[in-house]
């Protein structure tokens, strides 16, 4: 049963943090810079994904392995820039949610595609990291999403037992690689998916974080800040 669950797992990027519009932007920097092109619905099917996919999709498209890492790096930068104007914010009822798990004494980590380097400069700058007391990121497994191997790994790190655990994931891509590992999960999605969703009505899904709150107890029409 959901209500029994004491390892709370997230996604990063489109979760978490409202970075999805960033890293877009990122790239159509890094493409004018370079004077490439991609077209808008391959950037937007870039959302959820690894660096292993859109690695491959660069140079499948522009046929020139070089390409991408130039991209990466701009790409970076603007990224980097943006967190320093102070423009990347979490995502609704994610500080919130966060503060429950650790008032009721659950646990919290996090399971990214993004480089761990990245995510913890981000989630300190938001004052979340502290919530964590595991992550898995790009660099920690052979394959990612949406292979099983993350999931795999971070209950492992937890040391717990899997039905013990609930997973939040933004993409399907996400999704899928917790349920394959056999983690409970709920899907949380950014609009870019919202009609692919209408096509599969087995998917557990919620409109935002506040999901984790009502499983921990508060009122189902808990609004942001009502508590003291």
């Amino acid at each position: 049963m959901l209500s029994k669950k004491t390892v709370f797992i997230f996604d990063l990027d489109g979760l978490l943090l409202d970075t999805e519009c960033i890293y877009k932007r990122g790239w159509e920097i890094a493409l004018q810079r370079l004077g490439l092109f991609l077209p808008d619905s391959v950037l937007n099917s870039w959302a959820g994904k690894s660096i292993d996919h859109t690695r491959a999709a660069f140079d499948d498209f522009f046929q020139d392995t070089s390409i991408y890492d130039r991209a990466y790096a701009i790409r970076e930068e603007y990224i980097l820039e943006t967190l320093r104007k102070g423009r990347l914010m979490p995502k609704p009822y994610a500080p919130e949610a966060l503060q429950k798990i650790s008032e009721v004494g659950c646990r919290s980590g996090v399971v990214t595609s993004s480089q761990r380097k990245r995510a913890m400069i981000m989630l300190t700058a938001l004052g979340l990291m502290h919530y964590f007391d595991h992550m898995v990121s790009a660099e920690d497994v052979s394959r990612r999403k949406p292979d099983p191997e993350p999931y795999h790994r971070i209950v492992s790190l937890f040391e717990s037992d899997y039905r013990s655990c609930i997973a939040f994931e933004d993409s399907l891509t996400g999704y899928r690689s917790a349920a394959a590992a056999g983690v409970d999960v709920i899907l949380v999605p950014d609009s870019s998916i919202s009609q692919q969703l209408e096509r599969r009505p087995s998917v557990r899904a919620a409109r935002d974080l506040s999901v984790v709150m009502t499983m921990l107890g508060e009122p189902k029409n808990y609004k942001r800040g009502e508590r003291q």
